[in-house]
């Protein structure tokens, strides 16, 4: 099967374990090649102004209160689907542990005991904004966390573009 499929297409314990594959694999390598390496740098920067944002709108606790709840909320085990392994890969590339938290055929698998455990999310992830954001957050305050999430997600699509050229030079299943 081509590495395209396992990276986009597959079920997500398939993706999982090629992240973890590719991390095992390549992560050294990545992580050298200095656009790479100064690409993560730059997404956790911004994923630090982001969780900063997220703290002072309290969209943390919004979204894990009602991410805990019967039903998961957003966190749906669908959700699990929208990662796909490079996304799972470059959380890893940064230090992150990316595992199974839960199974129980209703949450998403990355929902742990404080929420996602996810760094770095899909785009429906930090894009959705429910009405008890909207409704508790000033208009100013939520211009301003959509434009670092914007930013945070253009950089991730940056990072990802780099790593699969990469994958293409390296890897004869590709497609």
């Amino acid at each position: 099967m081509p590495l395209i499929h396992e990276l986009y297409h597959s079920d997500f314990h398939t993706k999982l374990f090629t992240a973890h594959q590719l991390f095992h694999d390549s992560g050294v390598a990545l992580c050298a090649i200095p656009h790479i390496h100064q690409g993560l740098i730059t997404l956790e920067r911004q994923a630090t102004t982001l969780q900063e944002q997220m703290l002072s709108l309290n969209v943390g606790h919004l979204c894990s209160s009602c991410a805990l709840k019967a039903g998961g909320g957003c966190c749906s085990l669908y959700m699990a689907d929208e990662n796909d392994a490079v996304l799972l890969l470059i959380n890893l590339l940064t230090g992150h542990l990316v595992s199974v938290q839960k199974d129980d055929d209703y949450e998403c698998y990355l929902l742990g005991p404080k929420g996602c455990i996810l760094r770095f999310k899909p785009i429906f992830c930090l894009n959705y904004n429910c009405q008890a954001i909207k409704v508790h957050t000033n208009a100013a305050i939520l211009a301003s966390y959509l434009a670092a999430s914007a930013q945070l997600l253009q950089q991730q699509w940056l990072v990802e573009q780099l790593i699969l050229t990469y994958l293409m030079q390296t890897q004869k299943k590709l497609y």
